[in-house]
C-alpha cells in the first residue's frame, strides 16, 4: 500500500481500521533484525566490498568463458547484453532450419542446456534466439553448454 494510503483509508472508514492495520502489518513487517545486523557488520568491516569484488570477478570470468565459447562454436550468432546483467542474448541466423526458437530451445534442453527462447521475451516478431544465463555455472560448464548448443543448431540445419 502506498505511503499514507492505509492511514487515509483508516481515517475515511473507521470500522475498517483494525483490518487495515493487520493487513499493513502482514504485508510490511520490515527487514528482519539478524540479516540487517550482519549487513551492518559486513559494511563496517569492509567485507562487503571484498565480497562484491569477488562476485564481480567470478561473474566476469563466467561471462567471458561463455562469450569466447560462443564465438568459437557459433561464430555466426550475434551476442548482446554482454555488459548488462547475468544473461546473454543470442540472436541466431535465420538459416537455423525450419524450427522456431521455441523448438530449438526444447532440442537444446534435451542436450542438457537450459535456455529461454528469445520469442518468449518479445512483443514483436524477430530473428530466432536464446536468452542464456551464466551466473550459476562454472566456466567449464559454460564452454560445454556453448558446444552443445552449436551441435543442436548444426543438426537443425541438416
Amino acid at each position: 500500500m502506498a505511503a499514507g494510503g492505509a492511514g487515509r483509508l483508516a481515517g475515511a472508514y473507521p470500522r475498517l481500521r483494525a483490518d487495515l492495520v493487520e493487513a499493513k502489518h502482514a504485508s510490511d513487517l520490515g527487514s528482519p533484525a539478524l540479516p540487517q545486523l550482519v549487513l551492518a557488520h559486513l559494511i563496517a568491516s569492509g567485507e562487503l566490498k571484498r565480497h562484491i569484488r569477488g562476485v564481480r570477478q567470478r561473474q566476469r570470468s563466467r561471462r567471458d568463458a561463455l562469450l569466447r565459447a560462443l564465438c568459437e562454436h557459433l561464430p555466426e550468432a550475434r551476442v548482446q547484453g554482454i555488459a548488462a546483467g547475468l544473461h546473454l542474448l543470442i540472436t541466431l541466423p535465420e538459416r537455423t532450419g525450419a524450427a522456431d526458437d521455441t523448438e530449438l530451445a526444447e532440442r537444446v534442453s534435451r542436450a542438457g542446456v537450459l535456455v529461454h527462447p528469445l520469442s518468449w521475451h518479445r512483443q514483436r516478431p524477430g530473428p530466432p534466439g536464446f536468452v542464456l544465463g551464466y551466473a550459476a555455472h562454472t566456466p567449464d560448464q559454460l564452454r560445454e553448454a556453448a558446444r552443445r548448443i552449436a551441435l543442436v543448431l548444426a543438426a537443425a540445419q541438416n
